[in-house]
């Protein structure tokens, strides 16, 4: 990789010479919450210290977003994650909304998700997040029941999640829920029937996560300290698949190794691979890509502040990816995701081929099948995406 000197001019000579993507997403990040969940590792500030966050956020979009890149079309995806982009309080929210429709362009066909807990988003806080465009929301319930909430530490109850879901779709939203499996003490009927609750509720779209133990977390150490123990690796294996069955068969497709969605309702933001779009990033701690260019905008509010009030873009790291190689895996990874593979179209966008050996192990281990061009991962290839994905990567090969 090359590293970029990090200034305003620099900058702008990424947004000017870049070859623009087909789809332009707007990422931006909210680095707060209310209290850290228990088993959350990421970078966040309590809501104490968001006092002046809208108006730096502003700041960066008065800044650069007045640039021809930014003027010279239409944005197709928003993304609002976190964090908990709900904390902020409504005049906050109104503010950067305000601006971003003030200064940006929406694609017709737009998707603007925001994410959210289930106590941080009531009533009035939808009807202005509708006013704005916003589209679609994603929350974050992992458990329906008390007991797993606790254990996470994501409060709010059965009634209030119940309550909201109905809110968010009586206002028309297109609805993302997240759930977890792996969790400690969880058995497979937990697992299916956190599924079927989503289903009877009539989600637009089911994410199904394993929990991941990262950092330095109270979960974490209650599992290091023997208090709760994490299921068996095969049990979690099977608990992926019994949450794939349960929603298949509840009428979703399965579009995505860990989502699944009502005909039509597959998120944007997820669902175009990573190497085929641009991304900017709004906010502190936000990542972004401008066409080969990597950027990570300061995820210590001081140094955002700094830079947002000197006039500089506030990225503290621009990378650019000069290794074909390197691309190709990246955006191999992204239509992996999707379970399935067009060898020729992989060609014709990266100049790279598949060498046929790992391929043919992997067929005959009975991860995917091949039909000519085509690769489909079978229901095995999903439980070990990993594996199969790297055994692919190694095979990449330049023609």
């Amino acid at each position: 990789m090359m590293t970029t000197k990090v200034d305003t001019v620099s900058l702008e000579n990424v947004f000017e010479n870049s070859p623009r993507k087909a789809e332009r997403v707007l990422y931006f990040h909210t680095p707060f919450c209310a209290s850290r969940c228990n088993y959350c590792p990421f970078y966040k500030y309590t809501t104490a210290k968001q006092s002046d966050y809208a108006e730096l956020v502003v700041k960066q979009m008065q800044n650069h977003f007045h640039l021809p890149y930014f003027q010279e079309a239409p944005f197709d995806v928003f993304f609002f994650g976190g964090g908990t982009p709900t904390v902020l309080e409504n005049h906050q929210l109104e503010a950067i909304l305000a601006n971003l429709t003030k200064y940006l362009s929406f694609s017709s066909d737009y998707e603007f998700t925001v994410e959210s807990t289930v106590r941080h988003l009531d009533l009035e806080k939808l009807k202005l997040l509708k006013k704005y465009g916003v589209n679609r929301i994603s929350l974050g319930i992992q458990a329906f029941d008390k007991e797993t909430r606790n254990l996470l530490g994501r409060p709010a109850d059965f009634h209030q999640i119940k309550k909201l879901i109905y809110q968010i779709q009586e206002e028309g939203f297109t609805l993302n829920t997240d759930l977890m499996y792996g969790l400690p003490n969880q058995t497979l009927d937990h697992v299916k029937e956190q599924i079927e609750i989503a289903i009877d509720f009539g989600v637009d779209n089911l994410s199904s996560y394993r929990l991941q133990l990262l950092g330095d977390t109270p979960l974490k150490k209650r599992v290091e300290s023997g208090k709760v123990n994490l299921p068996e690796e095969k049990l979690v294996e099977e608990m992926q698949l019994i949450a794939m069955e349960t929603a298949v068969k509840g009428g979703y497709v399965h579009w995505n190794t860990k989502n699944y969605a009502k005909d039509g309702k597959e998120c944007r933001y997820t669902r175009t691979p990573y190497g085929n779009r641009d991304m900017i990033p709004l906010g502190s701690g936000a990542g972004g890509k401008i066409g080969n260019f990597r950027c990570f905008n300061a995820p210590d509010l001081a140094s955002f502040r700094e830079k947002v009030n000197e006039g500089l873009f506030p990225s503290m790291m621009v990378k650019e990816v000069t290794d074909d190689l390197k691309l190709a895996q990246e955006r191999l990874k992204g239509i992996l995701e999707s379970m399935q593979l067009d060898l020729s179209l992989f060609f014709e966008n990266t100049g790279f081929s598949v060498d046929p050996t790992p391929l043919k192990y992997l067929e005959n281990e009975g991860f995917l099948e091949t039909k000519g061009e085509k690769i489909r991962l079978h229901t095995k290839g999903i439980l070990n995406f990993q594996k199969v994905y790297t055994k692919i990567s190694e095979g990449i090969i330049k023609i």
